[in-house]
């Protein structure tokens, strides 16, 4: 049976549709089961996006408050694209009546570019049909919107939700992005507007200000590198442009802090040996989120945060180490190694024996 990942925030619509397609994969014996819910919408979005871009299909339940929280991924994936089918239900809530106030996604995802399906209780079949015919065509995610007052009874999304898995896992097998397609950084965007001449050479091609902290990278990108990662997520900052020529090290990045989420639904879809990168100021933005998730659920991969003290990529404001270290969540043990490529060989060169949690890497590069 293909895999398959479900993220989910609690709420109206969203609680009810997760619980239905949790069981009916139960019942069908798949190991595509993600049942604890998630608390940040960013979070279950950006999973859900890095399981697709690593070829395994994914399904969303949000309420509309929920995805405007996570529009910053949301757009992010309207750029980068999906490998497989990403299919997204928004369960508005216009009259306000199961939430702090009344809110539509539709004029929001329609106003970034998203396609967005409206659907009824007897159109929700047809509806998802057409939505995951659209994600496959145009590699890109496709939303189900459908209001929390015309929800289907509990037997008719059963039996909608054996129809849809079995749609699902009836998919042929789904091919990777090209190269650089998922790969979000500023040296990359104007290929959105027009086609660059040539991808960009790190750290050569680099603006001074990059360049800079590039260089000082480098020694840890080649240890990590001689590693042999299957699959490294990236952060829309200065280590992200490690995934250009030559080093080719980071497969995909999406947007500020998406690394390690991305990372989470690539070890969720089936990778192996997953890395995600990040940057001080990138994981304090939303990585440290993600992070307790990860610890909370037992997902087992390896994190690298480099720490310079700066946000390169954002005009160079000061992250205090204390910040940086507050983030951490309890539990998880923190390796922090200073300028010395031989020790972070040794510390990541075997695989992780514990299936428990994350390993965590603060590479610091501070004078």
């Amino acid at each position: 049976m293909k895999n398959l990942n479900l993220t989910y925030v609690p709420g109206k619509g969203a609680t009810e549709f997760h619980s239905v397609f949790h069981s009916a994969l139960a019942s069908a014996n798949s190991n595509s089961i993600h049942a604890s819910h998630f608390y940040h919408e960013e979070i279950a979005y950006t999973l859900a996006h890095g399981s697709s871009l690593a070829c395994t299909p994914a399904l969303v339940f949000v309420k509309s408050h929920g995805i405007a929280k996570a529009m910053n991924s949301v757009i992010a994936s309207l750029h980068s694209g999906v490998a497989a089918p990403l299919a997204v239900f928004t369960f508005e809530d216009e009259q306000g009546s199961s939430s702090d106030h009344p809110f539509s996604s539709l004029k929001m995802l329609e106003g970034v570019g998203a396609k967005v399906f409206q659907v009824r209780a007897e159109t929700l079949l047809t509806g998802f049909y057409e939505a995951i015919s659209f994600s496959m065509a145009k590699k890109l995610p496709a939303f189900l919107s459908i209001g929390t007052r015309d929800l289907p009874d509990h037997a008719s999304l059963k039996a909608f939700a054996r129809e849809a898995l079995k749609h699902i896992h009836s998919l042929p097998e789904f091919s990777l992005l090209p190269r650089y397609q998922a790969l979000l950084n500023p040296l990359l965007s104007p290929r959105y507007s027009s086609p660059l001449p040539k991808i960009p050479h790190c750290p050569r091609d680099l603006p001074p200000h990059l360049s800079i902290t590039a260089r000082s990278y480098e020694p840890a990108i080649e240890v990590l590198k001689k590693i042999g990662y299957s699959w490294v997520t990236g952060d829309a900052g200065t280590s992200s442009l490690f995934g250009l020529p030559p080093h080719d090290l980071i497969d995909v990045c999406t947007h500020m802090g998406g690394a390690i989420p991305l990372a989470m639904g690539a070890v969720l879809g089936g990778k192996n040996r997953v890395l995600a990168v990040s940057g001080d100021f990138s994981f304090i933005s939303t990585g440290a989120l993600a992070l307790g998730e990860a610890h909370q659920r037992g997902i087992s991969f390896d994190i690298l945060i480099f720490q310079n003290g700066l946000a390169s990529a954002t005009g160079g404001q000061v992250v205090p180490d204390e910040m940086l270290r507050s983030q951490m969540p309890a539990g998880i043990e923190v390796h922090l190694i200073h300028q010395d490529p031989a020790g972070l060989f040794e510390l990541l060169k075997n695989p992780l024996q514990s299936k428990a949690q994350p390993r965590v890497v603060i590479y610091s590069v501070k004078q």
